[in-house]
């Protein structure tokens, strides 16, 4: 499976087709959870590789859009956080391009800046 088109459509969309990105990134995580049982950890490490290398070769700047992103479903958002903090953690940091307590503080600061 080619990941590349699907990232660039939800970084790059997330907050204008947030239904779109929100039902992509449910159906990645349905692939990784159900595609392969016995193979499941295998599968979202390769995931986790390729989130990685698209950063690194420049496909999408970040990740910051979608684990970020206000409009996106909060329980999708953990899930991504949560499973990308599960690399180790230069990785994650590398994938999301700041490390994942400053992109929560991040959101936080947001949330408190739109409620007032």
């Amino acid at each position: 499976m080619n990941i590349e088109p699907a990232m660039l459509l939800m970084v790059n969309s997330a907050s204008q087709y947030t239904d779109i990105t929100n039902m992509l990134l449910e159906f990645l995580f349905l692939l990784i959870d159900n595609y392969d049982v016995r193979r499941k950890e295998a599968i979202a490490q390769c995931v986790r590789r390729a989130f990685g290398v698209l950063v690194k070769k420049g496909v999408v700047p970040s990740l910051e859009p979608l684990t970020c992103c206000e409009k996106l479903s909060p329980l999708l958002r953990q899930k991504l956080v949560a499973f990308l903090s599960n690399t180790s953690p230069g990785a994650s940091e590398e994938a999301c391009g700041k490390p994942l307590d400053e992109v929560s503080k991040q959101t936080e600061l947001k949330k408190r800046i739109c409620l007032n």
